[in-house]
């Protein structure tokens, strides 16, 4: 009987005594777990960033493509010839748009340049060019 009762002790005491470090451990395993998992969803939201700048960036540069080819494909309706035949844009926005061998309209040119010599709107000139496309 004594026996009995000094063995519930001794394991009642070897409970007590690693309890505690049970407790610890569980916790350790529990943050490291929690740690894990956190730099899991980090990793995985830079891969979802990188993928997304890298999905505007392929956009950009489809957009700028785009660009370029509008607007290189403008039509050149308000180019006239000067009397040295090098020719000069009528049109503000093509002068800034083209390469630079194009010259500016001096300030004494007729301001009636366009195909039909009448004066035009700047915001009818747009709606006619983009309705043309």
């Amino acid at each position: 009987m004594k026996e009995k009762l000094l063995e519930t002790d001794a394991l009642a005491e070897y409970k007590k005594a690693h309890k505690n470090n049970y407790e610890q451990r569980l916790i350790r395993e529990k943050e490291l777990l929690e740690k894990e998992q956190a730099d899991e969803i980090a990793s995985e939201r830079i891969k979802k960033e990188q993928a997304y700048k890298q999905l505007q960036i392929e956009k950009d540069r489809e957009y700028s493509l785009q660009y370029y080819h509008e607007i290189n494909g403008i039509r050149r309706a308000n180019t006239v010839s000067t009397d040295d035949g090098s020719p000069m844009l009528s049109n503000y926005t093509e002068r800034l748009i083209s390469s630079p061998h194009y010259t500016y309209m001096s300030d004494g040119a007729p301001r009636g340049i366009l195909g039909d010599g009448s004066r035009v709107s700047f915001s009818r000139r747009i709606r006619d060019f983009f309705s043309s496309r």
